[in-house]
């Protein structure tokens, strides 16, 4: 059997408006100034942010002395009490040692509970015990039904290759990929993609619509949330 060539306008951002932090990392227009969220202002963590909020509603945590050198996943690695909203990472600077990461979480109990353990038996990151506190601005995220940072496609082979799906989702959208698996498939036709991003709003949430609002994609693969391993209860293997 000759191999199947997916068409050029498989992979194309139909009906999809890039975000405008893409757009922003593209140069195509400027960022926003006078505000003190960091990513994309039209996404959920934007909108509910709240300056001074109480730290017994606080959904986000800051937390500090990562190895400078440390990876997305080895910081999520070691959370395992519940599901992760929204990450953003703050590089090491001029010459400091260490970076930062504001973690944001689907429930308050979640980052209270990581918290804890970060003031207690301590958690650490290549060796180095990381500090943590709520964070400044917080956010108070609404429940959000199946929606995860994790992302499960499946579709026949010839349309399953990792590179071309990373550098469709960096079309549109700009990407933090934590962990990428190939799940086993009992169709040997088939392959299935897990996706491990750093957040749902405006990453695992836009690759889906991006998806969806492809007709030649829709018709093709299979799209849906998968479990995050940062959530012990969601049944994660």
């Amino acid at each position: 059997m000759s191999e199947v060539i997916p068409d050029d306008d498989f992979f194309s951002l139909e009906n999809f408006r890039p975000s405008s932090m893409n757009q922003e990392q593209r140069g195509l227009i400027d960022a926003p100034r006078g505000s003190k969220y960091l990513g994309n202002q039209d996404s959920q963590s934007a909108a509910h942010q709240y300056d001074d909020c109480p730290d017994h509603l606080n959904h986000a945590l800051w937390v500090m002395r990562i190895h400078r050198d440390a990876q997305l996943k080895e910081i999520l690695d070691t959370v395992r009490t519940g599901g992760i909203f929204a990450t953003h990472m703050s590089p090491a600077k001029n010459g400091h040692d260490s970076q930062a990461i504001k973690i944001v979480f689907m429930t308050h109990d979640a980052a209270a509970e990581y918290l804890r353990q970060i003031h207690t038996t301590g958690i650490y990151v290549r060796g180095k015990r990381v500090e943590g506190k709520w964070n400044r601005n917080g956010y108070i995220i609404p429940p959000q039904g199946q929606r995860t940072r994790v992302l499960h496609i499946r579709g026949p082979v010839h349309y399953m290759e990792r590179h071309k799906w990373e550098a469709y989702m960096q079309m549109g959208l700009s990407i933090d990929l934590e962990e990428f698996r190939e799940l086993p498939d009992p169709d040997p036709s088939k392959k299935t993609f897990e996706f491990r991003l750093g957040r749902v709003d405006g990453q695992a949430e836009a690759v889906f619509q991006m998806i969806c609002k492809n007709l030649k994609m829709r018709r093709n693969v299979e799209v849906r949330y998968g479990p995050d391993p940062c959530d012990p209860n969601s049944g994660f293997r």
